[in-house]
């Protein structure tokens, strides 16, 4: 049905006055019903725009006045692909999907979730879509509504969001990661007019695979279309801008294996339209939206760092703490003021980001939180007379998620 316009509504009204003041003498003049009219040029009739639109209405009440507005958006199944297979449905007067508007516009995000497209194929230009009916009536002061309410039938489009994998994922490479690791990822949506959003939310699948001669995962990206829904993690909100919800932690959760062990991992998007990333790409800047990596449980778990030493200006050594089970490090020294310094934290190469610091020198106790200096950003100790035969400096690096590596320095008091 097409969108009434607004020289009818003229008319209309006109015709009206000439009965607004008839009526027995005595008797209650019945009250008439508003009128609406949408005035909008977008959305058209049969047309499509982009899924975030604003459309805008008027209309009149001959013998009072119009004290609010309201709407109802009929969204059509998925399987709707052509206008020409849509029969409109008038709401009834009292359906309770009718909902208020204070003003004669709005503005909508609407469903476009439907590929029209096998996406392990050729998808074009990517778009999704769904098809829609918006309904709008003008409520009387007495209560009165439009009988016949103002009508426009449209498609809406969008395109889903683009993912990119980042640390530790490594275009066209395996990249050998520890037991205890985070993936990470990132993306924007384009709301089908090359404005571009965040996504509403992510979610990822991690499957175990096997390598073909070039590095390749046999059978992937083809065996991604076909995965069901329960091998997916839950939607997990996009967040603010500095939000670590666009990672998954591992830490020590996937089984030990004799041999290294190749995996897969892959993200989607999802956008205010409800349209899923399509398609999967593992070579592509900011579209590689899965990659492969290989566990390996021989390699050291948790932050790197390396720690320099000096007394006077005598160079004491450098020395670098590999993960977690760092060993222990001697260092001979004549008797004087030692100075320690470290450098920022080693956690890129298993997808962690840097975090905090503390240190504590001849700690009898390292479970005890008050010998040690506060949690900061600190990367240097106070010089240190040296005293005793031995002397120990324990440093601790912190990383986002939790794991510490302890670099332990011992000096030694040498004549």
């Amino acid at each position: 049905m097409p969108v009434r316009h607004h020289w009818f509504a003229t008319s209309l009204l006109c015709c009206l006055l000439l009965f607004a003041g008839c009526g027995e003498e005595g008797t209650p003049v019945p009250n008439i019903d508003p009128e609406t009219f949408i005035t909008s040029s977008d959305p058209t009739e049969g047309g499509s725009l982009p899924h975030h639109i604003e459309i805008f209405w008027s209309g009149g009440d001959i013998d009072g006045r119009v004290s609010k507005w309201e709407y109802i958006v009929d969204t059509y199944p998925r399987s709707v692909a052509l206008y020409s297979g849509i029969q409109t449905v008038q709401p009834s007067i009292t359906d309770s999907r009718w909902m208020t508007s204070p003003r004669p516009s709005l503005k909508l995000v609407l469903a476009a979730d439907t590929l029209r497209a096998d996406p392990s194929g050729d998808i074009g230009e990517g778009k999704f879509d769904r098809w829609h009916t918006f309904w709008v009536r003008a409520v009387d002061n007495e209560g009165g509504a439009d009988q016949t309410p103002a009508q426009v039938t449209f498609n809406t489009f969008t395109k889903a969001p683009h993912m990119w994998m980042t640390s530790p994922i490594v275009l066209g490479q395996a990249p050998m990661l520890p037991s205890s690791f985070v993936m990470n990822w990132n993306g924007s949506d384009d709301i089908g007019t090359g404005n571009l959003q965040d996504p509403v939310a992510t979610r990822w699948v991690l499957k175990t695979v096997q390598l073909d001669g070039g590095g390749q995962p046999i059978g992937y990206p083809q065996a991604l279309y076909d995965l069901p829904e329960s091998e997916w993690s839950d939607w997990v909100d996009w967040g603010a801008a500095d939000s670590t919800d666009r990672e998954a932690v591992f830490l020590d959760r996937l089984p030990p294996a004799a041999i290294d062990t190749p995996f897969l991992f892959a993200v989607q998007g999802i956008d205010d339209g409800g349209a899923i990333t399509p398609q999967f790409d593992k070579d592509t800047p900011l579209q590689n939206n899965y990659g492969v990596f290989i566990l390996s449980h021989s390699l050291p778990v948790g932050p790197d760092l390396r720690v320099h030493a000096s007394r006077d200006t005598v160079q004491l050594g450098t020395w670098d703490f590999m993960g977690i089970a760092a060993p222990p490090v001697a260092v001979q020294s004549t008797a004087g003021a030692v100075s320690v310094r470290w450098d920022v934290m080693e956690t890129q190469h298993y997808g962690a980001n840097p975090g905090d610091y503390r240190f504590a020198w001849n700690i009898a106790d390292p479970n005890n939180d008050a010998l040690w200096s506060a949690w900061g950003s600190v990367r240097i100790s106070p010089p240190q007379q040296l005293q005793l035969a031995t002397e120990e400096l324990q440093i601790q690096a912190r990383d986002h998620i939790g794991q510490v590596t302890t670099a332990i320095v011992r000096f030694q008091k040498v004549p």
